[in-house]
């Protein structure tokens, strides 16, 4: 376990440093700038503002300079945030995206565990055939199409939930349900399987054999060893509510991190993008390396390995 540990936490600088890397040139690959507007700017404008933020420097140059002042925690000024740092609109966003992304691991936990557990303990049933629907169903729905249908239907026609905003526990419902639908679904079809093959073992078959109540088969012997497989997940799942808090945010007008990357690619503001782009790689990267932890720690062997 400390071994495994130890090589995750020196690998993290070298998988930063790659993600930097790639984003920064990636940017400068593309064609147009940052202040390529539909209206240009006159030459002598657009050069004291490019020469401000160092744009006429070479490529090398401005890497350099962006991977030093990133060492020393500063990521830059935002190109269309005027008077604002990267550093400055991360602190302020991070704590958004990241309750809301708390939320929707907790909405796809609980609905995932729950429809899973039901189609795998009633299986061949009509309890599995409709959770299966749901999981399918929760899937295939993108998440603006999913946003979308929820704003109408609880928004709108019900009155229930607010639309947009982040502005109290009732706005945070729809945003988290919306991020959370997807991931519970596939955790639902994962638990199932888990579930269905776990019950043909022979510990099982000899807990039922000493007459042990159904519920506590499934409850003692059967969840704890088919819930192994979604450890192994979790990581994944990390990226997919990166991912898809990209959309929700920018759909429910929430001021997280996904709104402001979505902005910042839009309108080219390069230290935002690499900011954004960072702290996201350091959030995938440090999920990984949990459930690595989590996933050695209920299976020792892993960590030997």
């Amino acid at each position: 376990m400390r071994r495994l540990l130890v090589g995750r936490l020196l690998a993290a600088p070298l998988v930063l440093l790659a993600v930097s890397t790639l984003t920064f040139f990636l940017m400068r690959a593309v064609p147009g700038g940052p202040f390529d507007a539909e209206k240009p700017l006159p030459p002598a404008i657009k050069a004291n503002i490019e020469a401000k933020y160092r744009l006429n420097d070479p490529f090398w140059l401005q890497y350099v300079s962006y991977v030093g002042g990133a060492l020393r925690g500063d990521l830059g000024p935002s190109y269309k945030y005027v008077n604002r740092s990267v550093t400055d609109i991360i602190r302020a966003a991070l704590p958004v995206s990241a309750a809301l992304g708390a939320l929707a691991l907790l909405v796809s936990l609980i609905l995932g565990l729950i429809f899973g557990t039901l189609a795998g303990a009633f299986s061949g049933t009509w309890v599995d055939r409709t959770a299966l629907f749901l999981a399918t169903l929760g899937i295939a729905l993108p998440g603006f199409l999913l946003g979308a249908v929820v704003i109408l239907v609880f928004a709108h026609n019900l009155r229930i939930f607010p639309p947009a905003l982040w502005e109290g526990a009732r706005y945070m419902i729809l945003p988290a349900v919306t991020l959370g639908i997807g991931p519970a679904a596939y955790l639902a079809r994962l638990v199932r399987s888990g579930i269905l093959e776990t019950m043909h073992q022979d510990f099982v078959r000899t807990a039922k054999a000493k007459g042990l109540h159904p519920v506590r088969v499934m409850l003692f012997h059967v969840l704890g060893n088919a819930l192994t497989p979604v450890l192994s997940v979790l990581g994944p799942l990390t990226a997919a509510f990166v991912t898809g808090s990209f959309v929700v945010e920018y759909l429910f007008s929430i001021p997280g991190m996904g709104k402001y990357f979505v902005d910042s690619v839009a309108n080219r503001d390069y230290p935002l993008i690499m900011g954004v782009t960072l702290v996201y790689g350091a959030i995938l990267y440090a999920a990984n390396v949990v459930v690595d932890i989590l996933y050695a720690w209920a299976d020792p062997r892993v960590g030997r390995e």
